[in-house]
């Protein structure tokens, strides 16, 4: 906003309760900013989910604001979250939205990180170099029913009430043992406070597309495309293909099929 336009406290000052905000919430690059430093540099953040983490080394990286943050399974099976920084020169570490390493290597000079943060390999540096001293910065994580995520600040808020009261929801999908079975992408151009209704809106109409399918009941891909097209982000991976459970061989009864009714046995419909 230059000199001459109202400030964010003149503008909140004059709304009109039942009507929408102001053209410079969604335009201005100042309240955007805000946005960020108070909202999303600050509160917890969806990541992704924790089946898309299948194995060690598998990672998924996100763009918050100025940030870059990797999310990554280590060798212990723990999930971790770290600024996709290097800690020599601040490249980027790792670039690709997705993918899997055995070490998180810096393309600029090879420092190499172990998939816990650890700084194991740097080359020319001295003696009184301190290798413990400079691994990767860790970025609060949780994980909530195979929910990942995550918080940039370093006093981060509460996030047991949340849980506490969103695991009844989530803990009836078992999303913990599933597995992604297929991804599509969208990119949108959003600006200041849309992301944040944009990103909710697009969990809870996974969770609708997943909980129909759990229940047997297939989804006719038109559905899945209108729940889905109005609320997926570049950012987002969620199924929008018509699912269907996976009959399975039962060990008891070759003659017999058993049906799994688990997330992590849909496949897309022919």
């Amino acid at each position: 906003m230059n000199a001459a336009s109202p400030t964010i406290q003149e503008l909140l000052a004059r709304r009109v309760s039942g009507y929408a905000l102001e053209q410079p919430f969604y335009t201005s690059p100042t309240i955007y900013q805000l946005d960020l430093e108070h909202i999303f540099y600050q509160e917890w953040l969806y990541a992704a989910p924790a089946c898309q983490l299948a194995k060690a080394g598998s990672y998924v990286t996100m763009r918050v604001g100025a940030y870059e943050v990797i999310v990554v399974r280590g060798r212990d099976g723990e999930i971790r979250a770290f600024h996709n920084s290097c800690r020599h020169r601040g490249s980027l570490i790792c670039k690709a939205r997705e993918g899997q390493v055995a070490k998180l290597v810096c393309p600029y000079h090879q420092w190499t990180y172990e998939l816990d943060g650890k700084l194991i390999w740097a080359n020319d540096m001295g003696p009184d170099f301190n290798a413990s001293k400079h691994g990767l910065k860790p970025v609060n994580l949780r994980n909530l029913d195979g929910l990942i995520h995550v918080c940039l600040s370093t006093t981060p808020p509460d996030f047991d009430a949340f849980a506490q009261m969103a695991q009844p929801y989530l803990e009836v999908h078992d999303l913990t043992d599933s597995k992604v079975a297929y991804t599509s992408t969208i990119i949108e151009k959003a600006i200041g406070s849309w992301c944040g209704r944009t990103t909710a809106n697009a969990i809870i109409a996974a969770v609708i597309i997943r909980r129909c399918a759990a229940h047997s009941r297939s989804i006719p891909k038109s559905l899945a495309s209108k729940l889905m097209g109005r609320y997926r982000r570049s950012y987002r991976r969620i199924s929008t293909a018509a699912l269907a459970p996976v009959r399975r061989r039962s060990s008891n009864s070759p003659e017999r099929d058993n049906t799994a009714w688990r997330v992590c046995r849909f496949r897309k419909r022919p």
